[in-house]
């Protein structure tokens, strides 16, 4: 399967949940399994001694270095996707009510004409048409770099992925217009994986601790 210029659409909706409540609720329980898998591990490690008796403990220790991971990156994504959320609202709002320069008013719609210190109509431009043109122009800009970037693999890992990234932040003009975009989101969406397939395992620990520890 090829990820285009477009691609990172097919993501956004679950990178949109892990920002929000499912992505705490997954930090939250996680929490707790990892809190209790330590502190069994640790009184298990206390009592039994040797590797297989502090297994469970160390394991705990890792699981959650990975759940502080997704939880910073989680947080990060969060006030990312708010600030982004909010550039949109006002850019909407400005479209929907653009300021009347002094001096300009409309003849006609998409056609503007300025009025000089006599009262004399000066016919001017189009300036609507002009600006059209320009955003389409720049829009074909930044596809074509977006398709550029997208054909870019680099050996890394989740190269689809790191692509797709690419070319959505070209697509937009600059990583300063999709401040979601700007972190690496693979790591945000291993470390979200390895935390909920975790989770079973955590109680499976927690279970082989207590039967350590008792």
């Amino acid at each position: 399967m090829s990820l285009g210029a477009g691609s990172m659409n097919l993501f956004l909706p679950a990178i949109e949940r892990l920002s929000r409540l499912p992505g705490k609720a997954l930090v939250a329980m996680s929490g707790v399994g990892n809190g209790l898998l330590l502190l069994v591990g640790w009184m298990a490690g206390q009592r039994r001694g040797g590797f297989g008796g502090w297994l469970p403990f160390s394991v705990g220790v890792a699981l959650t270095a990975v759940l502080v991971i997704f939880a910073l990156r989680r947080h990060q994504l969060e006030s990312r996707l708010d600030a982004y959320s909010e550039a949109a609202i006002e850019r909407y709002n400005r479209l929907m009510n653009p300021p009347r320069n002094a001096g300009e008013i409309s003849a006609a719609a998409g056609e503007g004409v300025v009025i000089d210190q006599d009262g004399v109509v000066i016919p001017g431009p189009n300036s609507e048409a002009m600006r059209q043109e320009a955003e389409l122009l720049k829009s074909r800009d930044r596809q074509r770099a977006a398709e550029v970037e997208a054909a870019i693999r680099k050996t890394t890992f989740m190269p689809r992925l790191e692509a797709a990234q690419r070319a959505a932040i070209a697509a937009a003009g600059g990583v300063e217009k999709v401040p979601h975009l700007k972190g690496d989101l693979r790591w945000t969406i291993l470390s979200a994986g390895i935390t909920l397939v975790s989770l079973p395992f955590i109680g499976f620990l927690i279970f082989v601790a207590l039967l350590l520890w008792l």
